[in-house]
């Protein structure tokens, strides 16, 4: 006996996604395929690509594993050029402060905020076409600025620590590392872009936040739920057209 049935039937699977599914086939602004190339060796059920179930809206066949598989394979292959170096601008922004006491190597833990921040700017506008970016960059902004214009990190009166519930520290702090966090313990009238800085309490959290903080994180919901839209399958399964599945095989040999 051979296995070349079940290599025909896999093989005819595929093309019903490439041709049929959406965020499946080969897009030149998307440089290659996106999502259907790496989904083809998970689904290879005969159960699942037979006769009259293919022919039903997606949402009322039986097998739901497979739309959330495509979603999860669409998600992955959303382009964001140079993902990596956030990682690497969260390690900059935050190591020093964990390898360090908040006396200790203050001048490096200013240049590495600096620094941090110059690699996510990079990042931000190479992405800037996404709208979650250009929010985030907003955000972004508007936290270096009140950084920069303060020595190089980022104020927080005593004020705003207690109205969070965090523990009290003495005047004699004032001009300090803080020992939670990134920031420096300023009064208010020594505190330039004082609007701009960590002046929202979190009681609840036990933290302050700024203006920046809250339009990041707006950024990042808008980020997260383009990712999903853009991947999420909307189009049926439909059965499967050879003439449809020989223009996608020349449109990839080009």
């Amino acid at each position: 006996m051979t296995n070349e049935p079940d290599f025909q039937f896999h093989t005819t699977a595929c093309h019903r996604i490439k041709a049929c599914s959406h965020g499946g086939g080969y897009s030149r602004h998307r440089r290659g395929w996106s999502g259907a190339r790496l989904l083809c060796p998970l689904i290879t059920s005969r159960e699942a690509w037979s006769g009259e179930d293919l022919a039903k809206p997606l949402a009322t066949r039986k097998h739901m594993p497979n739309r959330l598989k495509l979603l999860i394979v669409n998600m992955a292959n959303f382009q964001i050029h140079y993902w990596w170096l956030v990682i690497v601008s969260l390690l900059i922004h935050r190591l020093p402060f964990f390898l360090y006491s908040p006396t200790e190597a203050v001048t490096f833990k200013k240049a590495a905020m600096i620094i941090s921040y110059l690699i996510l700017f990079f990042v931000l506008v190479r992405n800037w076409k996404i709208v979650g970016f250009r929010i985030l960059l907003v955000g972004a902004l508007l936290n270096f600025a009140a950084i920069a214009f303060n020595g190089g990190l980022m104020p927080v009166t005593p004020e705003a620590r207690l109205s969070a519930g965090m523990s009290s520290i003495g005047r004699s702090a004032i001009g300090g590392v803080l020992p939670e966090g990134s920031g420096i313990l300023l009064n208010s009238d020594q505190t330039k872009l004082w609007l701009l800085t960590d002046i929202v309490p979190i009681d609840k959290l036990g933290a302050v936040c700024s203006i920046g903080d809250i339009i990041m994180l707006v950024g990042m919901i808008v980020l997260l739920i383009q990712i999903i839209y853009r991947a999420y399958p909307r189009q049926h399964f439909k059965a499967f057209d050879p003439m449809e599945s020989k223009k996608i095989d020349d449109r990839e040999r080009t």
